[in-house]
């Protein structure tokens, strides 16, 4: 099974659709249930949580082949910065907590200097899910599997 996070946002669709149109399992992860019935709607299996939250996201992540982990950006939160610790931190943690051994990790940001920069690395996940640990886009040592990211987006 492949686990999704963000999958109502515009990489995580594409990477979610891919996988369906495959005939793959796949749970998709949101924070608003009714925004994901587009894709149990095609069999998919939907799990809301918030990015935050090591022991949900760990209960989403758990059986799962591989993940797609995007992070998104607050831009309106007040400490940017301790958010993306905080998100990056709850997804690694629940990563290792699932025991999920292969994950396409991605940051958002950026995204709105070259708009299709975020489509571009979510039609390449695709195709690349197989791997081990992969950061595309971004810099999330945190995502890393022995320090070092095993390839990067396009």
């Amino acid at each position: 099974m492949y686990v999704i996070l963000g999958a109502t946002g515009h990489t995580g669709t594409i990477v979610a659709n891919e996988l369906l149109s495959k005939k793959k399992k796949v749970r998709v992860v949101g924070r608003d249930n009714q925004r994901l019935a587009a894709f149990t709607s095609r069999g998919a299996e939907a799990f809301t949580a918030n990015v935050t939250d090591e022991k949900a996201l760990s209960r989403a992540f758990t059986g799962a082949e591989a993940v797609y982990a995007l992070m998104p950006p607050d831009l309106t939160n007040d400490n940017y910065r301790g958010y993306q610790s905080l998100v990056s931190g709850a997804i690694a943690k629940a990563l290792e907590n699932a025991g999920v051994k292969h994950a396409v990790t991605l940051s958002s940001f950026g995204n709105e200097i070259e708009p299709d920069q975020g489509a571009k690395c979510a039609a390449s996940a695709g195709r690349i899910f197989h791997g081990k640990y992969l950061a595309a886009g971004g810099s999330h040592p945190e995502l890393w599997k022995n320090d070092q990211p095993s390839g990067r987006g396009p």
